[in-house]
C-alpha cells in the first residue's frame, strides 16, 4: 500500500493547520517544520511545498 501522505492527526498536518489558522506565523512554521524534519523525516513531501 502506498502512502498518500501524513494523517489527519500526523505533527505536519497539525502544524500546517496552525500555520493556516494563523495561530503561528511563518517563521514559526518554518522552524517547527525544520525540527520534525531533523527528528522525524518529512513525508509530505520535497522542498518547502505544503
Amino acid at each position: 500500500m502506498a502512502d498518500s501522505g501524513p494523517s489527519d492527526d500526523s505533527p505536519l498536518t497539525l502544524l500546517g493547520r496552525r500555520f493556516a489558522s494563523g495561530e503561528i506565523d511563518e517563521d514559526e512554521y518554518w522552524r517547527r517544520l525544520s525540527v520534525l524534519d531533523e527528528q522525524f523525516g518529512r513525508t509530505a513531501g520535497k522542498g518547502r511545498g505544503v
